[in-house]
């Protein structure tokens, strides 16, 4: 039984040669015997080279038109824009005992901002404190003294950077939760439509 000359599998053909009989060139690929017009993996057709799964002679875009998503997308009934909820006051909203209209994502924001300024106004403190004490340390012991100084000058800002961090992804987490709620709700009153 003999081989067919372009059989990759060909195992009397001398190492390093093509199926064809001759040596590859350097940085040439080896042809494996692929016949059909297809281009190899990563490679773009040429043109009149049927795409991949295409039958030769037939033009997909012309029969059914090509897909553009893009058409479609402006195609599509326009979508309202999401706006924020800020019909009517926040007292108005504050008062509201049927729960239609949410203040927590009005009192979020200024939140954070208290929780800022608490924060702040806390870390100058410890500052202060620990950098005087630091020096009355240093009366009794210099070393002792000078350790207390450079950990309060690293701790302190850095617990303040930290709890500053937690107060803002809790308040960012509560914030999403509140605005999954309202587009929602707006879903809902679209598809209710």
């Amino acid at each position: 039984m003999t081989t067919p000359p372009n059989d990759p599998f060909n195992q009397n053909q001398p190492e390093g040669q093509q199926p064809g009989g001759q040596p590859p060139q350097y940085g040439q690929q080896p042809d494996f015997g692929q016949t059909g017009g297809q281009p190899q993996y990563g490679q773009q057709p040429q043109a009149g080279q049927p795409q991949y799964g295409q039958q030769p002679g037939s033009d997909y875009t012309q029969q059914f038109g090509a897909f553009n998503p893009g058409q479609q997308a402006a195609a599509a009934a326009p979508q309202p824009e999401l706006q924020p909820e800020d019909r009517g006051s926040f007292f108005s909203a504050l008062f509201d005992f049927q729960f239609s209209k949410l203040v927590a994502t009005r009192v979020i924001p200024v939140l954070y901002m208290v929780i800022t300024i608490i924060f702040t106004i806390g870390a100058v403190v410890a500052l202060i404190s620990g950098v005087v004490s630091s020096f009355a340390m240093m009366g009794d012991s210099v070393g002792v003294g000078l350790v207390s100084l450079i950990a309060v000058l690293i701790f302190v800002p850095l617990f303040y950077l930290v709890y500053l961090i937690i107060a803002r992804i809790m308040l960012e987490l509560y914030l999403q939760i509140f605005r999954i709620s309202q587009h929602t709700a707006r879903i809902a009153e679209n598809t209710a439509k």
